[in-house]
């Protein structure tokens, strides 16, 4: 489970960054979402967001969820 919260922290932070979004922004984007939850996933501290924020942050990042 280490590895996945790597790389998904990892790769959250590279996406945001690369769309020039603030750690407060995606969360308010996500809905509601405190920025230093995002810091913590970005930093591997959690293993992800809530299953409930996935659509949203793909579709923040647009992406789908399905194959």
């Amino acid at each position: 489970m280490a590895r996945v919260a790597y790389i998904f922290g990892k790769r959250l932070a590279e996406a945001r960054e690369k769309r020039s979004i603030t750690q407060r922004e995606l969360g308010d984007l996500i809905g509601g979402v405190s920025d230093e939850t995002i810091s913590r996933v970005e930093r591997h501290e959690v293993a992800g967001i809530l299953a409930k924020r996935l659509p949203r942050l793909a579709e923040t990042f647009g992406m789908k969820l399905e194959k």
